[in-house]
């Protein structure tokens, strides 16, 4: 993997997943970079879908990582989406009190 400039900005969620695991010297991390499409930016459904296109054809078991509150979301998905075959396991920190502090200001 090449490395990436220490002052390197991301435009895209694949761009700063790409520096973090270049930093943590992760080694055959696979990326998927979903393109826009119709939409503003791709969802969890759209990303799976490419992810399948791309490296799903022998996989027999999935590591997914979330953060809270998307973690229950983002396992419905890919359970919904993957054959059963397929074994997912979905993982994040916890919701806190305070991302929910964060979450509720404006109303």
């Amino acid at each position: 993997m090449k490395s990436i400039n220490p002052g390197a900005t991301c435009e895209t969620e694949t761009d700063a997943a790409r520096i973090l695991v270049d930093r943590a010297n992760i080694q055959n991390a696979q990326y998927v970079d979903t393109p826009k499409g119709a939409k503003t930016r791709p969802n969890t459904a759209d990303t799976v879908k490419e992810w399948r296109k791309e490296y799903g054809a022998n996989v027999s078991s999935i590591l997914a990582l979330s953060s809270a509150p998307h973690i229950h979301y983002q396992n419905a998905v890919l359970e919904n989406l993957l054959p059963e075959t397929i074994t997912v396991e979905t993982i994040g920190g916890a919701y806190t009190n305070e991302d929910l502090d964060s979450s509720c200001k404006g109303f």
